[in-house]
C-alpha cells in the first residue's frame, strides 16, 4: 500500500498540505511539520534548564547538608550529574529546535 501512495500525486499534494507550516512554505521536501513556540514556552524552557543545571551544582557543593556518608556522597554525585547533563541536553535539544 505504502507504494501506490509514493506514486499518487493527489496524496502527496495532500500530505503537503497537512505538513506546512503555518505560512504554507516548506522550502524542503522531508515532509516533517515544524512547530513554533509561544514566547512562554521558552521562558519555561529557559528556567528548567536552569533548575536542572542549578540543582546539579548545588548538589556537587553539598548545599544541603546531607550527611557525610559514603552511600549519600555517592548518591549526590550520581544525581548532580545526572542533573546537569540533563540540562545540557534539554538546552542543546532547546536551541537546536529538537524539543517537541
Amino acid at each position: 500500500m505504502s507504494d501506490n501512495l509514493d506514486n499518487n500525486p493527489e496524496f502527496q499534494e495532500y500530505r503537503k498540505k497537512m505538513h506546512a507550516d503555518l505560512s504554507g512554505t516548506r522550502g524542503d521536501d522531508d515532509f516533517t511539520p515544524r512547530r513554533r513556540f509561544s514566547p512562554l514556552q521558552i521562558a519555561f524552557g529557559i528556567f528548567m534548564i536552569i533548575v536542572y543545571v542549578g540543582m546539579g551544582v548545588l548538589l556537587f557543593i553539598n548545599f544541603f547538608g546531607m550527611p557525610d556518608t559514603a552511600a549519600w556522597n555517592i548518591g549526590r554525585w550520581i544525581v548532580g550529574v545526572v542533573l546537569v547533563i540533563y540540562g545540557i541536553f534539554r538546552g542543546y535539544r532547546m536551541f537546536t529546535g529538537i524539543d517537541s
